[in-house]
């Protein structure tokens, strides 16, 4: 799939989604040397800051999303790497971490090529001090749920609220807006013992089920001690599900891993069965 025209910039971790009426969206991160600004052929100004962001109709012929104004200014808010998803309204949700933060933007989608950006900002905000690898999910209309990651276990400590085994200290934190991505709680929930994670919705009408499966780093804190560390080599699956649209959480152990082995703490994958 050609995605774009611009040779000397392309790029890599992927995102995509397919709509319910067919439209495709994918998101990938710009190659390093041209984060700050890249050449970019079908945005309006022929420059891009945000992290790579197309959308088609039929699967062969991308462009990039129209924005509020001829200008396309969410090309203009910096972004390192992103993450798209959809609810069961037709919103598109799409988040872009420039480290400290993260720009949010929301797109309607009416039909088939028919896309409306509703909403971007440069900053979600989220309480965390780093907001490295972001992930999104959403389901319903306007539950949406984003992941952010702190990259240790030590060093946010607000998000570690809540009486139950599934809440912080960990690598990530959950932030829950139920208003279609307008407001987020700012402190989040974090999710206790999490390392690299991924987060699910389940879409079937009335559901209220979210899901995060994340590794654990081997039990290491990721600060004096790090995945495969001796001590830190057995590794847990854990998934932290929630049955309110994210209000609490419970965790549960999926399986284990040799955390030893260099891969084998990357990002785990979940698919939500919809029957």
């Amino acid at each position: 799939m050609q995605t774009t025209s611009n040779k000397a910039a392309g790029g890599y971790e992927p995102s995509l989604q397919v709509d319910r009426f067919n439209n495709v969206f994918v998101t990938a991160h710009k190659q390093n040397h041209t984060l700050v600004a890249s050449p970019d052929s079908r945005s309006t100004t022929g420059v891009r800051s945000q992290s790579w962001l197309w959308t088609s109709k039929d699967g062969k012929t991308f462009t990039d999303p129209a924005g509020l104004t001829p200008l396309q200014e969410q090309n203009a808010e910096f972004g390192d790497e992103g993450d798209l998803a959809l609810d069961d309204t037709g919103h598109v949700y799409f988040v872009d971490t420039n480290v400290t933060d993260n720009s949010f933007s929301r797109y309607k989608a009416t039909g088939n090529g028919q896309l409306t950006l509703e909403t971007t900002r440069p900053v979600g905000p989220f309480g965390e001090a780093v907001d490295d690898r972001p992930w999104i999910t959403a389901h319903g209309d306007g539950v949406v749920l984003y992941a952010g990651n702190q990259g240790d276990k030590a060093t946010y400590p607000a998000g570690a609220k809540g009486d139950g085994d599934a809440y912080g200290p960990g690598r990530y934190t959950v932030y829950l807006s139920y208003n279609h991505g307008d407001t987020f709680d700012p402190l989040g929930i974090t999710l206790a013992d999490s390392g690299w994670c991924r987060p699910g919705a389940d879409h079937r009408p009335g559901s209220k089920d979210l899901y995060v499966l994340c590794t654990n780093d081997g039990g290491a804190n990721d600060v004096q001690q790090n995945a495969g560390d001796p001590g830190f080599e057995k590794g847990t699956l854990w998934a932290y599900s929630s049955h309110d649209d994210g209000k609490t959480w419970s965790p549960s152990q999926t399986g284990s891993y040799d955390a030893a082995k260099e891969g084998n703490s990357h990002y785990p994958s979940l698919q939500v069965p919809t029957a």
